[in-house]
């Protein structure tokens, strides 16, 4: 078995190659081989050398001439400045050289390890090279196409490697190398160790290493790592193995001595969180069979990151997990024995939840065993969160194949067993993967976002079988699987909401994969059935994109079930039925088609629908809607359009008659539903260019807006909703609103606030002789001081609207034909009002003139007028509950002497602000005949109390002098005319 063929094999020898791969790669690249030795007989010739920048292959081979042949490959140009002593009777003689001095290259390879910026200071006497004051530097390799000796500016990574160094090469002997390692780069380590094939391609350590390392070995031994002796000590503040995060690596004290290779202190942790630890041991045995101890402890551990170690996605899984694991084994031949220690709160992968882990696993060669810490099998069924019970299997590692046979599982509240053969060998032809499977009761939560209005928790009870196969080389080729499927669901939920059962069949037989299935869904039937026909070369994403077809086919489902799954909208007491059928077609061009039938459709008890029809198309390039046919809310509504899902049309047309408002909107909004009523008609259009827009026109008759009565009304509207949804606007145009003998015209605009609190609004509009008690709905009761007729102006809007305490405005209207027994509170002044009597008196003047903010209306002015009675009033009334705190001044008697004397006081003063002693005889003049009141409490029945009345208020009475010269003008107009 290859070292890269078995995964077991690579992590053992990873930490242990890469010490060795540092190394054997510095002592090489210090000793360049020397002459042969020397006799001390021998005579010498001394003279001095210098070369600047010469290819090193000259130098090699001019050493091999005289008997040094150096054990590695090296390439590159050096410069050396020696002191040569030449054995002149001994030229032939290795040994009996000697030369000392610098050497020096800016690039050099040694075999496959690249170095720069190579200083030393080298001595060679008696066949034993020296090396002092050794300086260089790991490189990286460059890109494609690029010389690799090609000078280079330094690497920021790229760290040095200073020592000595000691080698006995004539005769062969030993070599001895004291390094000490600062910010050593990792990558070069890497390269050399995939060249070597001790690890896989796609594997990558990134980092700097610091540390010490003193190295043995028979210079001839140099490539058999087994025979080093080492004792080293590295770290790295930020390594990184293929995508995990940054770790700070501690190696401890490491020692190789006679074929034993020892980690006793090995200490990671996680740069950004150093509470997540991993320490351990290693021991490796090279000798016999190669026997190996592996101790690892862990501490909250995120799974996605020990999955991106290995090169796996860091989605598959995720959690955090505690390890306590003991490895033994040998390596010839391979026998191992795992007893780990697993723990976890909460553990996923792929999206499934595992639920509460505290397992032990055992495994050795063949058998793997998972069982529940305490509580034995039963352990998932007894303690809360625990999804998995006990696990069992027997395994076989063959070259070409992995065997897993006998599982058993307890899981998820049920049990899983069968065979499954994956196999190694991927390019043998005749290599194959297999499941064999059958699993009862199994309860899989899966999260499926179908709709993002739909809970996306999906649970089931499951039971199936599963017989596949297909060739190793050909996976990716749908037209390459063999087998048949079966899948029953029982107790299907979304959410906590039961949602049906389903029998679902699957198979391939190379020239299609179909797919049949029946069941109960929301309450009704259901059949589909599917087919993807095969080609050699149909890929998978064709399958799931393009080459299928489907049929599915709803019967009598019930909307009450379904709108179980839609939170947040107002359909919990929808009832009814839907029927359809829907039919799916992606060749030659992808196309849907759709049917659907709504019969006997409630809402709270309410019929929005006998029948409605929906007939639905669609391709790659848009939706059509052929037909919108039926009865809702009592009367008819049809529809018909087309939307491009590209530059062409999107328009769809709707129209409605005679539709129950208030039961046509309970759906949508219930609250709004309680306060209109009436028949509308109307029709709409809905478009998309730059935003979603609708307009049309409305009918209304025989409605209720609030507490107003509306005989009659029309008006146009305009919507639009932003593309995503987060902004829109409405308006309703040229309103007119019959309310009895009244009239109501005006604009009225909504729209969305940008931080979605609330919504603005502006409205105008010009009433005429409309009922006063229609001006101000409320819940309390009609806000009204008699029943009166109003003609004039009313604005009302706001901004960050959420409420009546939001809304903003003004009014100016004139009142006519208010009977004084309506007034609030004023049957109760009958006894205080003399011969007065309240049930023939009738306003036939009046005005209203005030404000809406703060949640109230604001009477500014407030006055009606009768030949027996004059009322005065102001104050305000909330409109949330209808409740008043108002003022009031009653004014009885003969008028008419009162008027002339109001007349030449009003005249007095004359036409600007009246004196204050006008005031005061206007006063002392009135009070004689004056009430004065307050009422508090609801409109409907306010609380009346009488004051004292010492002095009229100074509006009050500016009221009644102001009526006065009103008066004299009139009289004084009146005689002119006549004359």
């Amino acid at each position: 078995m290859t070292a890269h063929a078995d995964p077991l094999y690579s992590l053992r020898t990873l930490g242990v190659s890469l010490l060795f791969a540092l190394l054997a790669s510095v002592a090489v690249a210090q000793n360049p081989a020397a002459p042969p030795a020397a006799a001390p007989a021998f005579r010498y010739w001394t003279t001095n050398w210098s070369f600047q920048d010469v290819d090193v292959r000259q130098l090699t081979e001019r050493l091999e001439a005289i008997g040094i042949a150096l054990p590695v490959e090296v390439a590159g140009d050096v410069s050396v400045r020696f002191r040569v002593s030449i054995p002149l009777n001994g030229l032939r003689q290795a040994q009996a050289y000697r030369f000392e001095g610098s050497l020096s290259s800016n690039q050099l390879r040694i075999d496959a390890l690249q170095l720069s910026d190579l200083r030393a200071a080298v001595r060679y006497q008696d066949g034993v090279l020296q090396l002092h004051t050794l300086q260089t530097r790991w490189q990286h390799d460059r890109g494609p196409g690029q010389n690799d000796l090609e000078p280079a500016e330094p690497d920021p990574m790229e760290g040095q490697v200073s020592g000595s160094a000691r080698a006995e090469l004539v005769p062969r002997g030993e070599l001895s190398a004291d390094l000490q390692l600062q910010r050593m780069a990792t990558t070069p380590l890497i390269q050399l160790l995939q060249r070597a094939g001790v690890v896989s391609p796609q594997t990558s350590l990134r980092g700097q290493l610091t540390g010490d390392a003193k190295l043995r070995c028979p210079i001839d031994g140099l490539r058999q790592p087994e025979n080093w002796q080492l004792d080293a000590q590295l770290r790295s503040p930020n390594l990184q193995l293929n995508e995990t995060p940054r770790l700070a690596f501690d190696s401890g004290p490491v020692t190789q001595v006679e074929g034993r290779f020892t980690m006793p202190e090995l200490n990671v942790q996680y740069v950004g969180n150093p509470a997540i630890r991993l320490t351990g041991s290693v021991a490796y045995q090279w000798a016999g069979g190669q026997p190996f101890d592996l101790r690892l402890t862990a501490n909250d551990v995120p799974t996605e990151q020990v999955a991106a170690m290995f090169g796996q996605s860091s989605s598959l899984v995720n959690g955090k997990v505690d390890l306590r694991l003991q490895a033994s084994g040998t390596q010839q031949p391979p026998q191992w024995n795992i007893l780990a220690q697993i723990g976890s709160p909460s553990l996923s992968v792929m999206g499934v939840e595992l639920g509460l882990v505290e397992h032990v696993l055992r495994c050795d060669r063949s058998t793997l065993r998972l069982q529940p810490i305490r509580g034995g099998q039963a352990a998932s069924a007894a303690i809360p969160g625990m999804r998995i019970g006990s696990v069992s299997a027997d395994y076989q590692l063959h070259p070409s194949r992995f065997e897993l046979s006998q599982l058993q599982a307890e899981l998820f509240g049920g049990r899983i067993e069968g065979r499954l053969t994956l196999a190694r060998e991927v390019a043998d032809r005749q290599a194959e993967h297999s499941a064999d499977l059958r699993w009862e009761q199994i309860r899989l939560p899966l999260s499926l976002p179908v709709l993002e209005l739909v809970n996306s928790q999906w649970t089931a009870e499951s039971s199936g079988t599963l017989d596949w196969r297909v060739p190793a080389t050909a996976w990716q080729q749908p037209s390459e699987h063999r087998g048949t499927a079966t899948l029953t669901l029982h107790q299907l939920q979304l959410g906590d909401v039961p949602i049906g059962n389903a029998n679902i069949q699957l198979a391939a037989d190379g020239q299609s994969i179909d797919l049949d299935g029946e069941g109960q869904l929301f309450g009704g039937g259901f059949q589909v059935t599917a087919a993807a026909p095969l080609a050699n070369q149909t890929s998978w994403q064709d399958v799931w994109q393009d080459a299928w077809q489907a049929d599915l086919e709803l019967q009598s489902a019930r909307l009450s079930n379904l709108s179980r799954v839609m939170p947040g909208r107002n359909l919990e007491r929808l009832g009814g039925r839907v029927s359809g059928s829907i039919t799916i077609r992606n060749q030659p061009e992808p196309q849907v088609e759709a049917q659907l039938l709504l019969r006997n459709v409630v809402y709270q008890n309410r019929q929005l629908t006998p029948q409605l029809r929906l007939d639905l198309r669609g391709d790659a390039g848009g939706l059509w809607l052929d037909r919108l046919e039926g009865r809702y809310a009592g009367g008819i509504v049809s529809g018909s359009g087309n939307w491009s899902l590209g530059n062409g049309s999107r328009q769809i047309s709707l129209r409605a008659t005679s539709l129950d408002l208030s039961t046509a909107v309970a759906p949508f909004s219930p609250q709004t539903a309680a306060q209109v009523d009436g028949y509308v008609s109307g029709t709409a259009t809905i478009t998309r260019v730059d935003a979603y827009r609708v307009k049309g026109a409305i009918q209304w008759h025989d409605g209720r807006l609030i507490e107003i009565s509306i005989e009659s009304g029309h008006a146009g509207f305009q919507a639009q909703l932003s593309d995503n949804l987060r902004s829109w606007q409405a308006g309703l145009n040229q309103v007119q609103l019959r309310t009895g003998r009244g009239q109501w015209t005006g604009d009225l605009h909504v729209a969305s606030m940008a931080d979605r609190r609330g919504l603005k609004m502006a409205s105008e509009w010009k009433l005429r002789r409309v009922d006063f008690t229609d001006l101000f709905p409320s819940s309390g009761g009609p806000i009204a001081l008699g029943q009166a007729r109003a003609s004039g102006s009313l604005t009302l809007g706001g901004r960050a609207i959420r409420g009546v305490q939001d809304l903003q405005g003004r009014f100016d209207v004139e009142l006519d034909g208010t009977e004084a027994r309506a007034v609030p509170g004023l049957p109760r002044t009958q006894n205080y009002l003399g011969a007065v009597s309240l049930g023939s008196v009738r306003f036939d003047e009046g005005r209203m003139r005030g404000s809406v903010g703060g949640g109230a209306v604001v009477l500014h002015e407030f006055w009606l007028l009768d030949e027996q009675l004059r009322v005065f009033a102001d104050g305000s009334i909330r409109l949330a509950d209808g409740r008043m705190d108002v003022g009031a001044v009653l004014n009885t008697g003969d008028f008419s002497a009162q008027n002339v004397l109001l007349r030449q006081l009003a005249t007095t003063a004359g036409s600007g602000a009246i004196p204050l002693s006008v005031l005061m005889q206007a006063n002392e003049l009135l009070s004689n005949r004056t009430l004065i009141v307050d009422l508090s409490g609801p409109v409907s029945n306010p609380r009346v109390r009488l004051k004292t009345v010492d002095t009229l208020r100074a509006n009050a009475t500016e009221f009644f002098l102001r009526q006065a010269r009103r008066a004299a003008t009139a009289a004084v107009i009146g005689v002119a005319v006549t004359d």
